[in-house]
């Protein structure tokens, strides 16, 4: 019979990021579960490099004379 194990918080990716999560969230006194399909800090992480990428344009700011 497989035992359950249950974790606080799952952290999918054990890229750099992934793995600074979950030292944290573990520090903090987490349960944490790390999902990773190759080694530790070994995939992505360089390509993602954290950025946020907008794709929609701003909103215009429609001005009105008072």
């Amino acid at each position: 019979m497989l035992a359950r194990n249950s974790a606080d918080v799952i952290v999918v990716g054990a890229g750099v990021i992934g793995v600074a999560c979950a030292y944290h969230a573990a520090r903090s006194g987490l349960r944490v579960t790390v999902l990773g399909r190759g080694p530790v800090a070994g995939g992505t992480t360089g390509v993602g490099e954290g950025n946020l990428l907008v794709s929609e344009p701003l909103p215009r700011v429609v001005r009105r004379k008072v």
